[in-house]
């Protein structure tokens, strides 16, 4: 009935709906460029504190970096929810929702860590030359084109493995004593678990650490250390048997 009454809709009000959903998908997505341009900018600044460039400002770079990420992946669960409805079983699943909880922690925490701003900052580099390619060039640029396509797959993998790599900071900034670093690393611990069991580049990228950690403590010979490493492991794989969003193991494999 809905259907057919839209239908008869005389052709300029018919018209008009179509050119609003069209505005909104296109207001949608500018917000969604601005927020990956924020990320950029936020974190090439935050980047340069570093080298004390600005460094009185390197909280607000902070914030500015995660803003941009929170807004972007805010805006991409707000299409999927109104593409699909409000599914909570499948929102847990979706990536988008990873991203957004880890920057929403970060965040909210504000540990002031660099690490798990990069892989954020690499897609969101990629995001914004796809977007400047598309809709504000006149015409696709060859060179843009060309670089994203030869390096989009590279950047996926690059970030994937910082990702892990900022779990293992985090971890040494627990055993520190760092402030604000508790609540930040379980919450990267629960993300990377997501990704973990979302992403076969993730078990890729972990099983590739899993074998170096093996040859350093096979090489070192020291049984004390291969026994911590071998309880370890025992303890990661019990909890493996736990899947939180995705059971890897039922995925048909080509």
């Amino acid at each position: 009935m809905t259907e057919a009454r839209a239908s008869a809709q005389p052709h300029h009000q018919a018209s008009s709906a179509h050119h609003h959903r069209k505005h909104s998908i296109q207001t949608l997505q500018f917000g969604w460029f601005l927020g990956h341009v924020l990320t950029v900018i936020g974190t090439l600044l935050y980047l340069l504190t570093y080298v004390g460039f600005g460094k009185r400002y390197h909280k607000v770079w902070y914030v500015v970096a995660l803003f941009g990420i929170v807004e972007s992946f805010s805006i991409l669960i707000y299409q999927n929810i109104t593409k699909r409805g409000l599914q909570p079983s499948q929102l847990l699943k979706d990536d988008n929702v990873h991203y957004f909880f880890i920057a929403l922690v970060l965040l909210w925490v504000r540990p002031n860590v660099l690490l798990p701003l990069l892989p954020f900052f690499i897609y969101s580099v990629f995001h914004v030359l796809v977007y400047v390619n598309n809709y504000l060039l006149p015409q696709e640029n060859p060179a843009i084109t060309s670089f994203i396509a030869h390096n989009n797959v590279n950047s996926v993998r690059l970030g994937t493995q910082i990702e892990i790599f900022s779990w293992f900071w985090l971890l040494l900034r627990v055993l520190a004593w760092r402030p604000k670093s508790i609540i930040p690393f379980i919450a990267y611990t629960l993300f990377l678990r997501f990704r973990y069991e979302k992403m076969a580049l993730t078990r890729t990228q972990v099983k590739n650490i899993e074998i170096k950690i093996d040859q350093l403590v096979n090489n070192a010979n020291v049984p004390a250390v291969k026994n911590v490493w071998i309880q370890v492991k025992q303890v990661i794989r019990n909890a493996g048997g736990v899947y939180l969003v995705n059971d890897y193991t039922k995925e048909k494999t080509t």
